[in-house]
């Protein structure tokens, strides 16, 4: 069991469930992603092939179902935070949007993906409001992400001069070889952030990097240096309340992965505390109060109530 403790809060396991058992054939291991609807007390687990498991809150699995239609392999998939829509991208470019029962609402080919550049990766992010979601993937070529509504119209500014004369650079005019397929929309906010990663003076540098909906960068900042070139970081995510910052990262072998937890203070971002989990892991979800995370065929749920800047860290074997 893992625990970190803040004052009198605690962080701990409390809930797991098998997966190898609900997974047919060659499915194990395209596991793409794990979201909920909390309003039907469901959690969903969904399949490279577009199969979904469906459990209760008490992680007891109920059915299968399936995502619509389904052009090619899923790479990605995200529920609006409303828990009225999700939407899913293929390994062919297409996008497909659903409503809360997973019936087909609007399916576009948005991005033309060249299989001779490589493997298409992305990550999909949905704003609180569930009115637009952002796409960020990448080829051999580059990272570049674009913002849709929920009629999969683009949402988009060309770089701009501010009054004082400065440039405000669209992030994604052009791919990008250092972007990675990473993005996460905090949740009462304008901003969507990502992960750079630049080689100066033959060291790694990782940096998150903010931008706002219509792709105009924001602001960025480093990360720790021992988020070095052992370790690949895999997501962020947020509080519901947008003040603590999860960035999930793993390292090259799979079996060290561990969560640094920020908290946000003035708009700027304080490194407070990081939480290594042994073995590997496949998603991890940030819920109300609750971590959720995809590891060696278990879904663990990890509870959690942060509400002081100090943080203190105690694992229990």
């Amino acid at each position: 069991m893992f625990k970190a403790e803040s004052d009198s809060k605690s962080l701990e396991f409390v809930n797991a469930v098998e997966l190898s058992s609900h997974l047919e054939g060659d499915e194990e291991g395209k596991v793409v992603g794990v979201f909920s609807q909390a309003f039907y007390d469901t959690i969903y687990v969904p399949t490279a092939d577009g199969q979904c498991l469906k459990f209760n809150s008490e992680l007891e699995f109920t059915k299968r179902i399936k995502l619509g239609d389904v052009s090619s392999q899923i790479v990605s998939t995200a529920m609006s935070p409303n828990e009225e829509h999700v939407v899913f991208v293929c390994e062919d470019g297409t996008i497909t949007l659903l409503d809360k029962h997973f019936e087909v609402e609007k399916k576009e080919q948005v991005h033309r993906v060249d299989a001779s550049k490589g493997h298409f990766d992305c990550s999909i992010t949905w704003r609180f409001d569930s009115e637009y979601f952002s796409v960020i993937h990448n080829q051999a070529n580059g990272g570049q992400s674009m913002t849709y509504t929920r009629s999969l119209q683009k949402f988009h500014t060309n770089s701009l001069y501010h009054a004082d004369y400065d440039l405000v650079r669209n992030v994604f005019e052009k791919p990008d070889s250092t972007l990675l397929p990473i993005n996460s929309w905090v949740p009462n906010g304008s901003l969507i952030y990502g992960i750079r990663r630049s080689l100066a003076k033959d060291k790694l540098t990782t940096t998150i990097l903010a931008w706002e909906k219509n792709c105009l960068h924001y602001k960025e900042f480093q990360l720790p240096d021992f988020v070095d070139d052992n370790f690949n970081v895999k997501k962020i995510q947020f509080s519901k309340d947008s003040i603590v910052m999860f960035v999930w990262i793993v390292s090259k072998d799979q079996e060290q992965n561990q969560v640094l937890i920020y908290t946000r203070s003035n708009a700027e971002w304080h490194f407070k505390l990081n939480l290594p989990i042994q073995g590997k892991v496949f998603e991890v979800l940030t819920g109300f109060n609750q971590i959720q995370l995809l590891q060696a065929k278990q879904l663990l749920s990890i509870h959690y109530n942060i509400t002081s800047r100090t943080f203190e860290y105690e694992k229990n074997e």
